[in-house]
């Protein structure tokens, strides 16, 4: 073998083209032998064209044989055969000899020969046996296997590759002027090598190829290749196949650091590139990524892109460069795929669709045609069995009978579903004082009914169970109680049994009750009205009640920071307890400054609330002594108004859902400055030449507003959406305003030791030392949904089949009409006042009524409701049809807490027809419509704990109406409701209430029939049909003149969770044309109440009774019944 180097001048001359042809007719011959070739690899001649590592070298690196003629041979012309030949190539010189050509480089370590047999196949060049060409050891290592690219010219006929790849040119790389300039951009970016780092077109679907090819682009100045992924000591691994996968996090951190700086690349990108993916199509990789043709290169896009393709658990790596085309920069994305999953099995579900499973896995992105992975795999059994958990099948088991093994490309689950496991009984052992229905009202764990549905078995419950269960003991004065959990599974695992065994222990009793620390009251005064007395159980229920009586008792005082805190002392002898009150009075406090912050219904949307729809829920104001009674009361009224949200469960609301909120936080109030007692509610006692400029900043209130929303100042009372207020700033924010009052000093007005709100005949006198202080009250609401569209049934036996339609807005404002399209888009027109409005249509089989209304609680900011509505009715009576149309004006007020009333103008014409032969003279004289005018007076006061079901109080109704105009008649009603508690356990649940009621109704003479009473049904006498009870002419009813009816009633729960009770009672009464009773009726019955909560408060009612004491002509009907439905 004969070695040469050439020199530098020699190779640019020319010949280094020649030398390349050598080496490729060589590395052609080995291939066409199946001899190993210089990349170390064995290459079949009809399965894979010649490559050839690292072509283009450093001009002077390069050492070849001496010239020959097969060298300086024309391309034309036919080349003699020469024999095999070695090619010697010299290690890289270091980075700053890279420019300069040398001629001392150190020797090449000697290669083993390559040699191919000679032969005179066509198209491939056979060296001499004279010419030795050798290639150094490190410049082969030196190369990781991803870099060694394929060369193949296009200009060397008798080569004739299978595709003809152009040179690919290097270009220079930036300059900058100063040095360390281009230091910095070798830190985050990798040399060019002017080679092409792109994979072979045959990688790509024919269908997905973009139109450029890899020959055509060209390394951009400081761009990257794709990343390495193998290293000089895995070369031979690297021989053999693929590098194995680093990891996305690896490849996302390689990437990263080489990026192309945005100043390099010029021009929007022409094309983006995807090599690699055959199943993948490109399309569906372009929908993934945020580069675009047509768009600036941006690297940090890049680097997003390539952290979405990764993250899609399509590919094992994913690599991206920036290249140069004739036409512009070209985004490269070269992917290697993850195996594709051809088929998914289920095997052994039965009780489980196979669609429901379906959708399990593919929240783990597990699917036909999609990657495989093994630990994919794993985790969708994973998820597979944590659903039939939730199904309630504990015991189901699943493996992956295909999917484990990375040879696999189909995956099968094998399921063992095993019987679901529902919880058929709970049981309760030990228990004497209260019995297991009793129990299972403290426990969320519920049994299996009918077989059919409930009963889920979830052990995550059993420790909430016996917390409830020793809670619920504690609190009724078994202190030492003792429960533990078993379980009694079924034979088929399928079954289970809830045992809660109880050690009850002693129930203490209350020795003695003491007080500590209250100067201010004494202890009589605290221990009026308690409910707790010594030598009674301990009753936590009972002890809080006496609690709040007590806290409210110092908060009369305008101690609303008193603290009152129960707790029990032990003796040695078991069974007994000191109650103790531990109290700390505090000082009394005045109501400063009222700040109200209204956030809007979500953090994006300004809230469009007046303020006074605030103001006017709250019974306190600046200047008094701060009342915990009081702000309850206020905080109450806020929910009740069902403007915020708090006020109905489910309703959707501000952030986080939160109800209305009073806080308190002390003030410093100029107590020199005097005031006017004449406040009205929510505004200040300040003159307006000392209002603050602004409203103290709360801790509620952001830190920074947005400077693009200057402030506003609603202190003008010609705000259009802001009602008067004094003292009060806003600033502009989408999501709160703060609004402030200024109360002023009150005690110089105070004479020596009296309070506006002390209790009548107490001296309130602070000691000196306690001079009130001054309390600012924060008070924030969060908007919520106030319009809501209603849809119902109901059904009883007065009026038949009803539908219900509603649609109901409690924040309406009449007074705020749409001054343009974006109010309405926004919900701020006829919206934020805190009225009422409601249009309602009931269609029925025989009562319809349509209406519509509107209601100001606080008509003029007073504490006085306005309302408004109108209707349209029709009922089909048995013996005549009756059309009411009209409306009606009221004027109601809140006195009291308890006691309310009302003034109501009505006026309606009533249209009676189809009256059935003979008429009777009565209804005779209203044949046709009858223009009818009243005006009614209505005093109520109500105690009742329940509207719906009471316990206890009453309720006491008078009503007086005078009719005017073409009927004119004096009309009388009174009622009366009392209810009292006969027995209830000491938790306050399976009451037994005994009720009684009575009616008393006089009309006077010259009134219609229609306006006159009529008794019978659910409402008013069971027993008897809807106006089965009346005076009749022709045996038809026309209504008596006066009206006395009266009913006892006893309900007894039969459930230990109220759901079901029962009723006894008897109804007794009379209607008749006079004030007598000759013609009195008695009825006898009981009934069934069923309390459904998706149904809503009023329970399901249906009654049996019969006439003991009945009158001719009566109408008998054995079952009442009332029940609705509304969503």
């Amino acid at each position: 073998m004969i070695g040469v180097r050439l020199p530098s001048h020699f190779v640019r001359t020319g010949t280094l083209r020649w030398m390349i042809v050598v080496v490729a007719a060589a590395i052609a011959a080995t291939a066409g032998s199946g001899q190993f070739g210089i990349l170390g690899a064995a290459k079949s001649k009809t399965k894979a064209k010649p490559q050839l590592e690292d072509p283009f070298l450093d001009d002077d690196e390069i050492t070849a044989p001496a010239q020959t003629p097969a060298a300086t041979a024309d391309a034309g012309e036919e080349t003699p055969s020469l024999p095999p030949a070695e090619l010697s190539v010299a290690p890289k010189p270091s980075k700053k000899n890279r420019l300069r050509s040398s001629a001392t480089d150190a020797q090449a370590t000697p290669e083993p020969s390559l040699s191919a047999p000679r032969s005179s196949t066509s198209g491939t060049f056979e060296l001499p046996a004279d010419i030795d060409l050798k290639l150094p050891e490190d410049a082969i290592a030196d190369k990781p296997a991803e870099r060694r690219q394929s060369v193949e010219l296009d200009d060397v006929p008798l080569l004739k590759p299978s595709r003809v790849n152009r040179n690919i040119r290097e270009t220079a790389p930036p300059k900058f002027e100063d040095p360390t300039d281009l230091g910095e951009l070798n830190d985050s970016i990798v040399k060019p090598t002017g080679k092409s780092k792109l994979p072979s077109l045959k990688n790509t679907p024919s269908s997905e190829k973009s139109g450029w090819k890899s020959a055509d682009l060209e390394a951009l100045p400081g761009a990257t290749s794709a990343p390495d992924n193998t290293s000089p000591s895995t070369d031979k691994a690297a021989a053999k196949g693929p590098a194995k996968s680093s990891g996305p996090l690896a490849e996302r951190a390689r990437f990263e650091d080489q990026i192309t700086p945005e100043d390099v690349v010029k021009g929007p990108l022409v094309d983006i590139v995807i090599e690699g993916n055959k199943a993948i199509k490109r399309d569906q990789i372009l929908k993934l990524i945020k580069s675009r043709v047509g768009r600036p290169y941006d690297p940090k896009v890049t680097k997003e892109d390539v952290r979405t393709l990764v993250s899609k658990r399509w590919f094992f790596d994913v690599e991206a460069r920036i290249a140069q085309s004739k036409e512009g920069p070209v985004l490269v994305f070269r992917v290697r795929e993850r195996p594709l999953v051809e088929k998914i099995t289920f095997v052994g579900n039965k009780k489980i669709k196979l669609k429901e499973l379906t959708e399990q896995i593919e929240l783990c992105n597990l699917k036909v045609n999609g990657g495989y992975d093994i630990g994919q795999n794993k985790e969708a059994v994973v998820r597979l069995i944590q659903h039939y958990r939730e199904k309630g099948y504990r015991h189901a088991t699943i493996e992956l009978e295909k999917g484990s093994d990375p040879a696999d490309r189909e995956v099968i689950f094998k399921i063992s579903e095993g019987p679901k496991v529902v919880v058929s009984s709970i049981k309760f052992s030990g228990n004497k004082y209260f019995s297991s229905p009793v129990l299972k009202t403290q426990v969320k764990t519920r049994t299996q009914i009918l077989w059919l549905f409930g009963g889920k078995y979830d052990p995550a419950t059993i420790d909430d169970d016996l917390t409830s269960l020793r809670k619920y003991y504690n609190e009724l004065g078994f202190f030492d109680v003792q429960i533990n959990h078993v379980e009694h599974v079924s034979e088929d695992k399928g079954k289970v049994t809830f045992e809660y065994v109880i050690d009850e222990g002693v129930r203490y009793k209350i020795r003695d009750i003491q007080f500590v620390g209250n100067r201010v009251l004494p202890e009589d005064k605290l221990r009026e009205n308690m409910k707790v007395k010594a030598g009674q159980y301990w009753a936590q229920r009972f002890i809080s009640v006496d609690r709040e009586k007590m806290v409210t008792q110092y908060g009369e005082l305008g101690r609303i920071f008193a603290s009152v805190v129960p707790r029990q002392r032990s003796f040695e002898e078991p069974g007994y307890v000191d109650l103790i009150y531990d109290i700390n009075e505090d000082r009394p406090y005045r109501i400063g400054r009222i700040n109200v912050h209204i956030n809007g219904q979500n953090p994006h949307s300004h809230p469009h609330t007046r303020e006074n729809a605030v103001l006017t829920k709250l019974v306190f104001r600046p200047g008094e002594l701060a009342s915990m009674a009081k702000i309850e009361k206020s905080k109450q009224r806020l929910k009740n108004a069902q403007i915020f949200a708090g006020g109905r469960p489910g309703a959707a609301g501000g952030p986080d859902q939160a109800p209305p909120e009073i806080s308190l936080k002390p003030s410093n109030m100029n107590t020199g400055q005097k005031s006017q007692l004449n406040l009205v509610r929510g505004q200040s006692a300040a003159p307006r030449s000392s209002r603050p400029a602004r409203a103290t900043k709360s801790d509620s209130e952001p830190a920074a507003q947005p400077a693009s929303e200057p402030a506003q100042d609603t202190t003008s009372s010609s705000a259009a959406d802001t009602p008067r207020s004094v003292g009060v700033t806003t600033t502009a924010s989408p999501g709160l305003i703060v609004r402030g009052q200024d109360s002023g000093d009150f005690l110089d007005r105070l004479p020596n030791g009296e309070s506006p709100d002390s209790p009548p005949g107490y001296n309130w006198l602070p000691p000196p030392e306690e001079r009130p202080g001054w309390l600012d009250v924060d008070v924030a609401v969060n908007e919520t949904q106030t319009g809501r569209i209603n849809l119902g049934v109901s059904v009883n036996s007065n009026a038949g089949l009803l539908g219900t339609a509603v649609l109901e807005e409690n924040n309406f404002d009449l007074f705020r009409p749409a001054t343009s399209f974006q109010d309405i888009v926004d919900g701020v027109a006829w919206r934020g006042g805190g009225q009422q409005f409601r249009l309602e249509a009931m269609p029925g089989t025989q009562l319809s009524r349509y209406l519509v209304s509107w209601r100001d609680p606080f008509f003029l900011e007073q504490n006085v409701s306005f309302g408004v509505s109108g209707y349209y009715q029709t009922r089909f009576y048995p013996n005549w049809w009756q059309k009411n149309a009209g409306g009606r004006v009221d004027v109601g007020r809140q006195f009291t807490i308890n006691t309310s009333g009302s003034i109501a103008l009505r006026a309606e014409n009533v249209n009676i027809s189809n009256v059935t032969n003979p008429i009777p003279p009565d209804i005779f004289e209203v044949l046709g419509n009858n223009f009818l005018t009243t005006v009614k007076g209505t005093l109520v006061h109500d105690t009742r704990d329940n509207a719906f079901l009471p316990g206890s109080g009453h309720y006491a109704r008078l009503d007086y109406e005078q009719a005017f105009g073409n009927f004119v008649y004096p009309k009388f009603d009174a009622e009366y409701k009392q209810y009292f508690l006969i027995h209830e356990r000491p938790d306050g649940g399976s009451r037994q209430v005994v009720s009684m009621v009575g009616q008393f109704g006089w009309i006077g003479d010259g009134a219609p029939f229609f306006e006159r009473y009529f008794a019978g049904g659910f409402t008013s006498f069971r027993g008897f049909r809807f106006y089965g009870v009346s005076p009749q002419q022709y045996g038809v009813p026309v209504g008596g003149q006066f009206q006395g009816l009266g009913s006892v009633e006893y309900l007894l729960p039969i459930t230990a969770d109220n759901t079901f009770q029962i009723v006894a009672f008897t109804d007794f009464g009379s209607v008749d044309s006079t004030i007598t009773f000759d013609k009195y009726r008695q009825t006898v019955g009981a009934g069934l109440r069923l309390s459904v909560p998706m149904m809503g408060p009023m329970p399901i009612a249906i009654d049996f009774a019969v006439p003991v004491i009945e009158q001719t002509g009566d109408i008998r009907q054995l079952v009442s019944f009332t029940m609705g439905l509304l969503k």
